[in-house]
């Protein structure tokens, strides 16, 4: 742009506005985790990004099941966790709401927990899923979120047979 004040002399302009701003880097590493595939869309953040460490879900919303999910939740709250307690809709609905945030883990309260004091938890990349104690959940979540150790081994296998 040429300008010229006093219509004697020209003045090129020259204008120089460098900015930075977090939302650029910010959406970028978004994009990048972003996982769609034929079956499901989910956030694949790296455990240390993600904003919720784990959520707690009661399988039905009757026979106890909700109290203990409510339970478990408040216990890993007082742990540390950042945990959230969802109980609309399905049990599929629920898992792919968290999965859609990039929630790494989630922990399912069944009719077997409420027997046995063990509950589900749910990997959000492989959708495996391992049955452990609730006595031993904030310790093994801990391991699983600092990579200690690997998810099929840190409790039993949910898998049924002839699923690979």
């Amino acid at each position: 742009m040429v300008f010229s004040a006093d219509k004697k002399r020209k003045v090129l302009c020259h204008v120089v506005e460098p900015s930075y701003g977090i939302d650029r880097p910010f959406y970028c590493a978004l994009e990048h985790s972003y996982v769609s595939g034929e079956k499901r869309k989910y956030l694949q953040l790296k455990k240390d990004l993600a904003p919720i460490e784990v959520g707690v879900f009661p399988l039905l919303n009757r026979d106890r099941m909700p109290e203990k999910a409510r339970e478990v939740y408040e216990s890993l709250r007082s742990r540390g966790f950042m945990a959230e307690y969802d109980d609309a809709g399905s049990i599929g609905r629920r898992y792919a709401r968290a999965d859609e945030v990039g929630t790494p883990y989630c922990v399912t309260i069944d009719h077997q927990t409420l027997e046995d004091g063990t509950a589900t938890i749910r990997d959000r990349d492989t959708t495996d899923q391992i049955r452990v104690s609730i006595e031993e959940l904030p310790c093994i979540l801990r391991s699983l979120s600092r990579d200690e150790v690997p998810f099929s081994e840190a409790g039993a296998s949910t898998k049924k047979p002839g699923k690979s």
